[in-house]
């Protein structure tokens, strides 16, 4: 499944937007019927990914996705005349909010639920000082954060296939900074977990290596944290796992059959090698062929 990029609303979406805007100077209800649409609208414009860590929002439920503002629609907890209008990095997480765009469509983006709350009440603006209440929307320029509506993200941050964020431009260092895109221990245990979860759904070898193949190219998790998981689980070499798990990563990003028979074959052969019983190979080998 290709990568989210950019968000483009589109014309048929314009009476839900209206509809959106239309609650300006109401207080913020998140289960409201129109913000539960826009949510999913843009669940979907997003291609169910996270606007800023591109990982699959397998499902639009709460602690799946969440909706984010861009900039904070409200006033955090311990913000002060000074530290509010602060453009230090660390006094950023204080903010005097922005309620004018609270139902403004242009300032949401879904987000994962680890991202939303790594970047909290995170106020990007780039020049705080001073306070503008009741400004307009600012330009995309005026805020040092990628911007979906806006902005194509890979001009921003790049992802290696082992989920090692790299930022392009201040925006992309921002978002990854803020997010904790950047700290290895935690992306770890999360892609790791995710790995673990998939292999203990599946019901057979085959299966465990298609899984982890689509959950690598759909940036579910990374290569490592599949091997990791695939060997741990199966008690397989690491020269078979790469093996197969290469084959099957293959099949999944090109469609090309060649590659899933291959990863079929290494499969057989592996369970060959390693069983004691020649029948029992030879039914799990026919099960595992037939998947």
């Amino acid at each position: 499944m290709a990568h989210f990029n950019r968000l483009k609303y589109r014309p048929i979406d314009n009476p839900l937007l209206k509809q959106v805007s239309s609650r300006d100077g109401q207080n913020w209800n998140g289960s409201h019927s129109s913000i539960d649409k826009i949510r999913t609208l843009l669940w979907k414009l997003q291609n169910y990914r996270c606007a800023y860590c591109q990982t699959l929002i397998e499902k639009d439920e709460v602690g799946y996705r969440e909706l984010d503002h861009i900039l904070p629609k409200s006033r955090s907890q311990h913000c002060t005349a000074e530290n509010g209008i602060s453009n230090k990095f660390d006094e950023r997480c204080h903010t005097f909010g922005y309620p004018q765009f609270t139902h403004t469509p242009l300032n949401f983006a879904v987000a994962c639920k680890a991202c939303n709350s790594n970047k909290g009440t995170f106020d990007p603006l780039r020049n705080r000082n001073p306070h503008r209440p009741g400004m307009d929307y600012p330009d995309y320029s005026e805020i040092l954060w990628y911007h979906p509506h806006g902005e194509n993200y890979d001009a921003h941050i790049e992802i290696s296939q082992e989920h090692l964020f790299t930022g392009i431009t201040d925006k992309g260092d921002t978002v990854i900074r803020v997010c904790k895109l950047d700290q290895a221990e935690t992306l770890t245990t999360r892609f790791t977990e995710r790995a673990e979860v998939r292999i203990s759904q599946a019901t057979n070898l085959n299966s465990a290596l298609s899984q982890l193949a689509l959950d690598v190219v759909g940036m579910i998790c990374g290569r490592q944290d599949a091997l990791d998981a695939l060997k741990n689980s199966f008690h397989i070499d690491n020269d078979s796992a790469e093996l197969m798990l290469t084959e099957q990563i293959a099949y999944h990003a090109t469609d090309n059959i060649e590659h899933l028979l291959k990863s079929r074959q290494l499969t057989a052969n592996f369970l060959e090698r390693n069983a004691l019983d020649g029948n029992a190979v030879a039914a799990i080998i026919e099960r595992e062929t037939n998947q």
